[in-house]
């Protein structure tokens, strides 16, 4: 089974062009990964990826999902970690358990998950 599908993916921001003509697969069960100087796309590609950015070109597939039509239905069966992420430092951990909960039309319930992990 492919997991991730790009043929001949584009994107431009303005006049950079950051992606031209990407194409991979990966297969069910591999370890990948994008290495690459800054700039390269890496960020881009996994934006798209996960449905935070439209391609200009070429497909995209991802669990066989179109990331741009079925982002929703993607999101429930992904998890996507940019390059930085921070929550405010009054945040309580409860509070972060129970908005990351709201993300998914079934999550786990988070009072469970405080409880298990104190």
């Amino acid at each position: 089974m492919t997991v991730i599908e790009l043929n001949g993916l584009t994107k431009s921001y303005k006049a950079h062009k950051a992606l031209e003509g990407v194409t991979l697969s990966v297969g069910r069960g591999e370890i990948f990964g994008i290495l690459g100087p800054n700039g390269a796309g890496k960020t881009t590609v996994v934006e798209c990826a996960s449905g935070l950015r439209r391609p200009d070109g070429g497909t995209l597939r991802v669990l066989g999902l179109d990331p741009g039509e079925r982002r929703r239905e993607l999101l429930q069966r992904v998890g996507v970690q940019l390059q930085e992420a921070a929550l405010p430092d009054a945040l309580r951990v409860g509070e972060a358990l129970r908005m990351y909960a709201s993300f998914y039309d079934r999550p786990a319930d988070w009072r469970t998950l405080m409880e298990e992990w104190g």
